[in-house]
C-alpha cells in the first residue's frame, strides 16, 4: 500500500496519494511504520505547497521514529525534513536536519544513503558552495551505480549538469542531462522528466538557440500543467517568460513569469518565489520598462537574500546593475556588478562573473 501510495505521488496523484497514507495508517502497527506513514503525509504536503502542514508532518515521524530507533528510517525522516526546510528557507533548520541525518547514515542502507547525501548536495548547491554540492553528488553517481537504479542514476545525472552548468561547461553539462532525462523517460518520471527538459532548455538559451530553448521550456511547462506539481510548475514558467522575452514576445512572457509567481505562492517556496520574480525584471527590463524592472529585481532580491539563495543573488546583482548602467548611472551599477562577480567568483557561478566583468569594463 505504501509503495502504490508513493508511486501516485511520484505521477502527482496527490489525493489519491494521500487516500492510501490514511489507509496505512490505520493498519500501522509499530513506531517505524506510523513514522513513515506520517513521513508519506510531509511528502505529500510538500509537493502541495502545504509548507506549514508538511512541517508538522514530519516533526511528529521524527518524534516518533526517536522513540523506535531505527537508524534506516531516522536517515530518511532527516533528509525529507532537510527537503522540506531548504524548500522553506529555513537554513538553520537545514543545518540542524544534516547534523541529525549524519549521527546515523552510516548504518542506513544504499538508497537511504544516497537520497540523504543528494538533498545534503541540493543544500550545499543553492547556498553557492558548489564543490561541496559536486562531492556529495560524485558520491551518490557511485551509489547509483553500484544499485543499477535509473532513478537515481536521473537524479545524479542531473544535479552533476547543474555543477557543470554553473561553471560554464555547457556541452559536458547538457550530456548529463540529456542522460538524466533518458533515465527520467524509462520511469515515467514526468516531475524528473520536466526539470530535465528544463535544464536542457537552459543550456540551448545560453547556447542562443532560442527555438531549440523555447521547446524544451514548453514541454517542461506542458508536463507540470498534466500533472499539476506546483513547485515545477513555478520552476518551470521562470524560464520560459525568459526566453519569450528574447523572442520580443512580451505579453506571454509577462503571463508566464506572473503564472510562475502564483504557482510558487500557492507552494510557498520562496526561492521559485524568487526566481519567478526576477524573471518579471527582466521581462519588464527587454520592454524597457527600467523602472518596474528596477522595483521587481529588488523585490526578488529581498526574497533571495532571506534565504540566502548566492546562486540567483549573482543573478539578481547582475541584472541591477545593468539596468543602472542603462540608465547611465555608472557608480550605483559599478556597486552592484561588483557585487555580482564577487558573490559569483564565491560559488563558482563563472558565467555570470564573466557577463559582470564586461559591464564593468563600461563603467
Amino acid at each position: 500500500m505504501m509503495e502504490k501510495a508513493r508511486k501516485l505521488q511520484r505521477d502527482g496523484n496527490y489525493d489519491e496519494a494521500m487516500k492510501l497514507y490514511k489507509e496505512a495508517e490505520k493498519i500501522a502497527q509499530t513506531k517505524s511504520q506510523k513514522a513513515l506513514v506520517l513521513r508519506g503525509f510531509a511528502n505529500v504536503y510538500l509537493r502541495r505547497g502545504e509548507m506549514y502542514k508538511a512541517q508538522k508532518s514530519i516533526a511528529d515521524a521524527i518524534s516518533i521514529g526517536e522513540e523506535e530507533g531505527d537508524e534506516d528510517i531516522l536517515t530518511s525522516l532527516y533528509t525529507t525534513a532537510l527537503e522540506i526546510h531548504n524548500t522553506m528557507g529555513d537554513y538553520d533548520a537545514c543545518v540542524r536536519d544534516i547534523k541529525m541525518g549524519l549521527k546515523y547514515v552510516n548504518n542506513a542502507n544504499d538508497k537511504t544513503k544516497f537520497i540523504f547525501h543528494n538533498m545534503v548536495g541540493i543544500f550545499n548547491f543553492y547556498q553557492g558552495k558548489v564543490g561541496m554540492a559536486q562531492r556529495e553528488w560524485e558520491m551518490c553517481l557511485d551509489i547509483a551505480k553500484k544499485m543499477g537504479d535509473s532513478s537515481l542514476l536521473a537524479i545524479v545525472y542531473n544535479n552533476l549538469g547543474e555543477v557543470y552548468r554553473i561553471r560554464g561547461e555547457r556541452k559536458k553539462a547538457l550530456d548529463y542531462y540529456v542522460q538524466a532525462y533518458e533515465q527520467s523517460k524509462k520511469m515515467e518520471d514526468y516531475h524528473g522528466m520536466a526539470i530535465n527538459l528544463l535544464n536542457m532548455g537552459l543550456i540551448e538559451r545560453e547556447n542562443k538557440n532560442l527555438e531549440m530553448a523555447e521547446k524544451y521550456f514548453r514541454e517542461s511547462v506542458e508536463l507540470y500543467d498534466k500533472h499539476k506539481d506546483k513547485a515545477v510548475g513555478a520552476t518551470s514558467y521562470a524560464p520560459y517568460s525568459l526566453v519569450l522575452a528574447d523572442e520580443k514576445r512580451y505579453e506571454e512572457a509577462l503571463e508566464a513569469a506572473k503564472r510562475g509567481i502564483k504557482l510558487a505562492e500557492e507552494a510557498g517556496t520562496k526561492a521559485e518565489m524568487g526566481e519567478c520574480t526576477l524573471s518579471l525584471g527582466y521581462v519588464y527590463e527587454m520592454q524597457g520598462d527600467y523602472k518596474k524592472a528596477m522595483q521587481t529585481y529588488n523585490e526578488a532580491k529581498k526574497v533571495l537574500e532571506e534565504i540566502n539563495n548566492k546562486l540567483l543573488l549573482s543573478e539578481c546583482e547582475l541584472h541591477i546593475g545593468r539596468v543602472l548602467l542603462k540608465g547611465n548611472m555608472k557608480e550605483a551599477a559599478k556597486f552592484h556588478l561588483e557585487k555580482a562577480k564577487k558573490i559569483a567568483n564565491e560559488i563558482g557561478e563563472f558565467s555570470v562573473a564573466q557577463k559582470a566583468t564586461s559591464l564593468l569594463a563600461k563603467c
